[in-house]
């Protein structure tokens, strides 16, 4: 009877421990998993970000070229004008 006793206990005892590991190992999973989710987001944040540095440089090399235009647009205006008035 005594036995009987000690072993439903042993059994009891050993599937407690089997379930508390498995637990452990899900969770353990579980939390890898979110961590692998932040991972990916914040490498989606940084490429976002890389893609928008790289589209601002190409905004500002654009306009520089413009300003440059701008200005030789000016210069020959400028010497036009100076032409124009000398021929008065």
């Amino acid at each position: 009877m005594f036995r009987k006793i000690v072993d439903g206990a042993l059994w009891g005892l050993g599937f407690w421990l089997v379930g508390g590991v498995l637990m452990l190992i899900f969770s353990s999973f579980g939390a890898h998993v979110e961590a692998q989710k932040q991972v990916s987001a914040a490498s989606a944040q940084q490429r976002e970000a890389e893609r928008q540095h790289a589209r601002y440089e190409d905004l500002m090399s654009r306009q520089e070229k413009a300003m440059v235009r701008s200005e030789q647009q000016l210069t020959r205006l400028d010497k036009l004008l100076e032409k124009w008035e000398r021929q008065k």
